[in-house]
């Protein structure tokens, strides 16, 4: 449980995974703070205004399991592939997406939530664990749900970063 008591007003830091968030600091002093803590606990509403349009992040290049992979994100909400809302019989991890294509924004589904829909390749598996290469794919679209809403159909695999065509 968080108290805000448990909080020490000397400094204020928010941070948002999201573009086009603008911030204003009018002072720095206790005064500045007092009116924060009226705000956010005693007046019970704040309202956040986020840029919503649908966009393509990348990894630190420290991060070896994501090289070449992009996620995507609308506004500060991370999506994901689920396995179910692909084409059936294939794997998360078998897509590529075209970050150069626009990502198309689904009317209000499942209960308010919002799919995205971008382009890309499917690359298709080989029978065994090892074959010859071949540059077999095909073009496909990529259904993106909320990252936060995976798993509440069944289990079935997901993927944030998927690899970029």
């Amino acid at each position: 449980t968080w108290h805000s008591s448990d909080v020490s007003w000397q400094s204020l830091n928010v941070q948002a995974n999201c573009s086009g968030l603008s911030t204003k600091t009018l002072r720095t002093d206790s005064e500045s703070i007092d009116l924060f803590k009226h705000l956010f606990f005693e007046s019970g509403d704040v309202t956040v205004d986020f840029e919503m349009t649908p966009r393509f992040m990348k990894a630190n290049t420290g991060v070896r399991d994501d090289l070449g992979k992009l996620a995507l994100l609308r506004g500060p909400i991370v999506y994901c592939l689920e396995e179910q809302d692909q084409k059936p019989g294939t794997s998360v991890f078998g897509y590529r997406v075209d970050p150069a294509a626009p990502v198309t924004v689904e009317e209000r589904r499942f209960g308010g939530l919002r799919r995205l829909t971008a382009r890309g390749l499917y690359e298709h598996s080989c029978d065994g664990l090892y074959a010859d290469y071949s540059d077999e794919t095909e073009p496909c679209e990529l259904h993106y749900i909320p990252y936060y809403s995976f798993a509440n159909r069944g289990e079935d695999d997901m993927t944030v970063w998927v690899r970029r065509a």
